[in-house]
């Protein structure tokens, strides 16, 4: 039950992060959409895109960290909870 609970915690702050990353690539295709247009000149549009560049890298490093590591601490604490029984069965 509690591994589930945390398996769908974990699978909705991934899907949150995606859809963040979603959200920042429209911002992105807009702004140049907006510049090839000619709404506005180089440095305004430089100005613009960095901060939703920035957010965007940030983003994709925590989904992929997070998807590397992702319940991986879970994993270690039945792997322990498994040996203690196992070597609490030998004892017995």
């Amino acid at each position: 039950m509690w591994e589930n609970e945390n398996s769908q915690t974990s699978d909705l702050f991934a899907q949150n992060l995606k859809t963040e990353l979603s959200t920042i690539k429209t911002k992105i295709y807009w702004l140049m959409d907006g510049y090839f247009k000619g709404s506005f000149e180089l440095a305004g549009f430089q100005e613009k895109k960095n901060k939703p560049m920035v957010e965007k890298k940030t983003k994709k490093k925590k989904l992929s960290y997070f998807e590397r590591k992702g319940n991986y601490w879970l994993e270690l604490t039945r792997n322990r909870i498994v040996n203690a029984n196992q070597a609490k069965n030998l004892v017995l």
